[in-house]
């Protein structure tokens, strides 16, 4: 049977003023590519799952890619706030889950999703 490592993470983030929809859509790509990368570092043909959901009081989208290199694909409809809480989980198959947990904290640490919004967990 085909093994996964897991890891997830849940951050909830807030601004000072809603940012634009464009520019949240931005933030959340350019830290999934910063995630890609760096799994690609450990193993440049990696396949699973990351997985980024962003819930506002409004309504949640849902960006999502299944391999190294692959297009992000979007699901549901992108609405912003001063507030939202963003929930990340990523599969990774061959890996373990540790390995797969120091990629994603060091992309959390470096990524733009954090920089952007203040983090309150």
């Amino acid at each position: 049977m085909l093994k996964a490592g897991t890891a997830a993470r849940r951050r909830s983030l807030s601004w000072d003023t809603v940012p634009t929809a464009e520019s949240v859509r931005r933030t959340i790509e350019t830290f999934l590519h910063c995630l890609d990368a760096n799994l690609q570092v450990q193993d440049g043909t990696w396949v699973g799952h990351c997985k980024l959901l962003i819930a506002v009081p409004s309504g949640s989208a849902y960006a999502s890619m299944t391999a190294a290199n692959d297009d992000i694909r979007w699901a549901g409809t992108l609405s912003t706030s001063t507030t939202a809480e963003v929930t990340i989980y990523v599969a990774v198959y061959n890996w373990t889950d540790g390995d797969v947990a120091v990629v994603l904290d060091e992309s959390l640490a470096a990524a733009p999703l954090v920089d952007h919004a203040a983090a309150a967990s």
